[in-house]
C-alpha cells in the first residue's frame, strides 16, 4: 500500500469491503497496510529539505499529509481494526521479522486483511515488497485466523480460479470467497469455526454492493 493511492476508487470497495466483512467486537480487523514507500517521504525530514523553499515544502506537506493511512486510521473509517503500519521490506530477514511482528500484534483478531501494492506473487516469484507470498497468507491462517488480500492485475481468463486453488492449498481453508471487482479482486480465506459468520457477512456485500462486486461462491446458493 502507498500513501498515494489512499482515497482511490479500490480504496472506496476496500473499505466497503472490510467494514461488513469485519463485523462487530473490537477484535474483528487487523489491517495489514504493507506500506511501501512512495517517494514523499523526504517531507519528514524538514530539517534537511525545507532550507530550499520553506514555503513550498509547507504547501507540499500539507497537502500530502492529507491522503495517509494513518489519517484513515485516525478517521474511524474501519473503528473494530488494529493496525500495522511500518514499511515493509522485501528481504527474507525483513519479511521474517516484519510478519512475525504481524501476527504478534493481532493475535486474536478474527480476521487479518493484507494490502500489498499488487497482490500474490506468483509462485516462481522473487521477493519483493510489493507483494504478499501465499506461504505468509497460510502462516497466518495457521496462526487462527481468516485471511484476506487484495490482488490487482488479473487480467488473463483462469487467474483468479489459479489463485483461489493456490491459496486453499496454503491454507487448507474451510472456504475461499472471491470479490471481484472492477479493476481488483479480494481473496477470502475462511477458518472453519468462522464459515456461518462470513457467509452472513458475505450475503450482506451482496445485498448492498450487489452491482459493483461480483461474489463467488454466491452465499445465497450455499
Amino acid at each position: 500500500m502507498k500513501n498515494q493511492f489512499v482515497g482511490d476508487i479500490n480504496d472506496y470497495y476496500k473499505y466497503g469491503l472490510l467494514r461488513i466483512l469485519s463485523g462487530p467486537g473490537k477484535k474483528g480487523l487487523g489491517v495489514c497496510w504493507m506500506r511501501t514507500p512512495d517517494g514523499t517521504e523526504y517531507l519528514d525530514d524538514p530539517r534537511k529539505w525545507r532550507k530550499y523553499d520553506p514555503e513550498l515544502f509547507d504547501k507540499l506537506r500539507r497537502t500530502v499529509h492529507a491522503r495517509t493511512v494513518r489519517r484513515v486510521q485516525e478517521a474511524g473509517i474501519l473503528p473494530s481494526a488494529r493496525f500495522h503500519g511500518e514499511l515493509f521490506k522485501g528481504g527474507l530477514k525483513d519479511r521474517g521479522n516484519y510478519f512475525r511482528e504481524v501476527l504478534d500484534k493481532f493475535a486474536g483478531v478474527r480476521l487479518v486483511f493484507f494490502d500489498p501494492d499488487v497482490g500474490l506473487a506468483p509462485s516462481a516469484g522473487k521477493l519483493n515488497n510489493k507483494r504478499l507470498h501465499v506461504e505468509e497468507l497460510g502462516s497466518a491462517f495457521k496462526r487462527g485466523h481468516s485471511v484476506l488480500v487484495i490482488q490487482f492485475r488479473w487480467f488473463k481468463k483462469d487467474w483468479i480460479r489459479q489463485h483461489a486453488n493456490r491459496i486453499r492449498t496454503a491454507t487448507r481453508a474451510a472456504e475461499i470467497y472471491t470479490f471481484r471487482t472492477p479493476d481488483v479482486v479480494f481473496f477470502l480465506a475462511v477458518q472453519q469455526r468462522h464459515v456461518e459468520f462470513f457467509r452472513r457477512r458475505a450475503k450482506e456485500v451482496k445485498k448492498l454492493w450487489a452491482s459493483k462486486v461480483r461474489i463467488s461462491p454466491d452465499p445465497d446458493d450455499e
